[in-house]
């Protein structure tokens, strides 16, 4: 779904740009903070930063699908642009 908006578009959207704009909310994290919590489960052998990173792509899967499925109902996307705008850019994924 990122590839084609990004052929589309001719430049890359991050995912919490997208989802953000189009549902009104965005990533609860971001692959930083995963790296984050693995370094400190090697360090400290804790389960809880693993449970962090179970959750954090759990909910980007759930992120990704209803943008996915906001794009198939309606036929268009929102992102933000550069300047803080919501763009909306149609698409075609049936």
């Amino acid at each position: 779904m990122m590839l084609e908006l990004e052929k589309l578009l001719g430049f890359r959207l991050k995912l919490d740009s997208v989802a953000s704009a189009t549902l009104g909310t965005g990533k609860t994290a971001d692959g930083l903070d995963a790296l984050r919590w693995w370094q400190e489960h090697k360090k400290t052998g804790e389960f809880a930063p693993l449970r962090k990173i179970a959750e954090y792509c759990a909910y980007d899967v759930k992120v990704t699908k209803c943008v996915h499925e906001y794009a198939l109902q309606r036929g268009s996307l929102k992102y933000d642009d550069k300047n803080g705008r919501i763009v909306e850019v149609a698409v075609n994924w049936t």
